[in-house]
């Protein structure tokens, strides 16, 4: 688990290199020591020779919640491919996870559901997309020291 001093410095470091940590949807400036961060490395899809589009774990500072978030390519979208779908979870270490339905490539951006990271022991987290029979998951995270315990992995097919 970040400490209030880590966050702030996170803020601060990403607020100077010109990054806005405000929340989605409002014009209020957020606080530094509160907002969203992509957590390790994100893991790339390939699908058909092309590049679909990649996953990445999302942790929020401000209420201790992570999720997956997947970003389709925009050549895979308009490709011949389009009528591919994804889905997308976030899987923690020894408490599952929650993973959405399939996800078509009409949608640009699509975030799985949340999971409270202190609900699970370690509070270790993935975040993971599959589509059609390509995988890929982003760094597993432990919350608890902040390492990284390995990924990305990148797969094609």
């Amino acid at each position: 688990m970040f400490t209030r001093t880590a966050r702030t410095l996170t803020a601060a470091a990403l607020a100077a290199a010109g990054v806005g940590l405000g929340a989605v949807g409002t014009a209020q400036a957020a606080t530094a020591s509160c907002g969203y961060i992509n957590i390790g490395s994100p893991g790339n899809v390939n699908l058909h020779g092309m590049y679909a589009g990649q996953v990445e774990q999302v942790y929020n500072t401000c209420n201790g919640y992570t999720w997956a978030h997947f970003q389709w390519a925009t050549a895979y979208q308009q490709g011949p491919y389009r009528s591919d779908t994804v889905f997308v979870s976030i899987n923690s270490w020894s408490n599952g996870g929650q993973v959405t339905g399939p996800v078509s490539t009409a949608v640009k951006d699509v975030d799985s559901p949340g999971m409270y990271i202190h609900d699970a022991n370690p509070d270790t987290f993935i975040a993971y997309a599959q589509v059609s029979c390509a995988a890929a998951w982003g760094t597993w995270h432990a919350y608890a020291n902040g390492a990284n315990w390995g990924g990305p992995a990148p797969y094609s097919c």
